[in-house]
């Protein structure tokens, strides 16, 4: 599948996660993503919305191919030259939109259907999992701690034991969509669809982080949302 938000091994200046760029040109240092986050602090509202809507444009091109990621984590996402982020590492991708049992993925960043091992909807996990990614670059902090026991992360999840800091002068557009994208139940839990038409991503949105970029097109959405709902 051809889509500009996909993996490609060209011009890559960094994994986020893994290896993160900060402005600077092909062949300069490199930074892991947590020295980078360290020593220049958490990503910008504005930088992040941008980035926001790139990953959920990638995921409608591959949700509406009835295939769910499954290990969507900052380390499986590649930023290029120009700001441009693509998606990586389909290892765990399944085509179908019946339910899965199975785990997958990283803990830091599984849905708590997944953590309680009950079989769930693989594209709303992966819109858990496209908060957390947007959590982590706003904060420079992971929502939830890994090393304890799953069913504590679930607790945590259910009442949303997580903050921001009101020194990062964060939205509220932009703190209503990142809840919203980890809503505990996934029924009430937006689908990609619904996640592109969020106020923070909104043209008219009064949000700080609201720059020129735009929605994904929306011309393919309606057979999509219908689908998988």
């Amino acid at each position: 599948m051809e889509h500009k938000s996909r993996s490609s091994p060209k011009h890559i200046l960094a994994r986020i996660g893994f290896e993160f760029s900060g402005n600077y040109k092909l062949g300069s240092g490199r930074y892991s993503k947590l020295s980078y986050v360290q020593s220049k602090g958490p990503v910008s509202e504005v930088s992040s919305r941008g980035w926001m809507l790139q990953l959920i444009d990638a995921l409608v091109y591959i949700h509406q191919k009835e295939i769910a990621h499954r290990d969507l984590k900052l380390e499986n996402i590649l930023l290029f030259e120009g700001g441009i982020l693509k998606i990586a590492d389909y290892g765990f991708c399944k085509q179908s939109i019946d339910l899965a049992s199975t785990f997958c993925g990283s803990k830091s960043y599984s849905a708590p259907e997944i953590l309680r091992g009950v079989t769930y909807d693989t594209f709303k996990a992966d819109i858990w999992s496209l908060g957390v990614i947007g959590y982590i670059m706003l904060t420079n902090t992971m929502p939830f701690r890994e090393d304890v026991d799953n069913m504590d992360i679930v607790d945590a999840q259910r009442h949303r034991r997580y903050r921001y800091s009101s020194k990062l002068g964060l939205s509220f557009e932009c703190k209503s969509a990142i809840d919203k994208m980890m809503t505990f139940d996934p029924k009430h839990r937006p689908n990609i669809y619904q996640c592109a038409l969020l106020e923070w991503f909104s043209p008219s949105s009064t949000s700080k982080g609201n720059t020129k970029r735009r929605r994904p097109s929306l011309s393919n959405y309606a057979s999509y949302n219908s689908k998988i709902g």
